[in-house]
């Protein structure tokens, strides 16, 4: 599975790299080899229109369509329309504000996001709210893929049957939180849209496991990696998976992963947590 996105990662960006070629000899713009920065002539900074703008950011990266967006006012506003979202709240929580405006902005004027990648490093749960708030964003402006990454020891709790009762969603990638779980008032919802589901050390029960494949009949591929902690005690031996469209089912150990932030007492608490709610052990009062 690495391998494979891997490779998809170095052909999107060797796609990119052709794109900028092709669109330099076309429209006069003299590329700066290793770089990638761009200078354009002003009588040809406008010569698209926007809607071709539009689509040639489309099949850019969110990073080097943000390099575009400085040739011209038109670029600008072309790029502030941008499908794919990959936004970062750094550990202090410093960019919350800058965040959020982005999202208000996408909501009040209803631009499309097919993509939304959210990485949130802050320590704290003062952004939590946020979070749920910038996903239903999302998910109202009819998102199809999201791609999310907190740290291990992070207490927040993602949405996520909420998330796939969405009509449009065809992937979700989780990294690290915990998932809230169904309330039996709301009851939960069929997710007829999705195809992949991958959940990377994400605590999940057996009947979580068996919940999530039921309310998305249509998935191929289910990828859940785990921390070598929790070993396969989740999983009783010769367990039947009810799944008639599966066709890629790989679950994995992994290591503990690399404390980046926060304390080493956190995140051990929070491996501990995850072994005794896998009933890998009895806690003791």
């Amino acid at each position: 599975m690495f391998e494979s996105t891997e490779r998809l990662e170095w052909k999107v960006e060797k796609r990119d790299e052709e794109l900028i070629t092709e669109f330099s000899s076309s429209t006069e713009v003299e590329e700066q080899v290793p770089n990638n920065y761009m200078t354009i002539r002003t009588e040809t900074a406008d010569v698209l229109p926007e809607c071709v703008i539009r689509k040639i950011l489309c099949f850019l990266s969110f990073k080097e369509a943000a390099k575009l967006s400085i040739l011209s006012k038109t670029w600008l506003r072309a790029w502030l329309t941008h499908p794919n979202l990959d936004v970062i709240v750094d550990y202090n929580g410093n960019n919350l504000d800058i965040v959020d405006n982005i999202m208000k902005r996408y909501r009040d004027r209803i631009i499309p996001i097919e993509k939304f990648e959210l990485s949130y490093f802050d320590s704290s749960s003062q952004g939590f709210p946020l979070i749920d708030k910038w996903f239903d964003i999302a998910l109202q402006n009819g998102v199809k893929d999201i791609a999310f990454n907190v740290p291990k020891y992070s207490s927040y709790r993602l949405p996520i049957f909420k998330i796939l009762a969405t009509k449009s969603l065809r992937e979700l990638v989780v990294w690290g939180c915990h998932l809230k779980r169904a309330s039996l008032s709301t009851g939960v919802v069929n997710c007829n849209s999705l195809r992949l589901l991958s959940l990377s050390y994400v605590t999940l029960s057996e009947k979580m496991l068996q919940t999530l494949l039921n309310i998305c009949p249509l998935i191929v591929s289910f990828v859940y990696f785990k921390p070598c902690l929790l070993h396969m005690s989740i999983f009783p031996e010769n367990h039947i998976i009810s799944a008639n469209k599966l066709t890629n089912l790989w679950i994995a150990e992994g290591f503990v992963q690399n404390i980046e932030f926060g304390r080493l007492e956190e995140a051990a608490e929070g491996y501990l947590m995850d072994i005794i709610s896998s009933n890998a052990v009895m806690a003791s009062k």
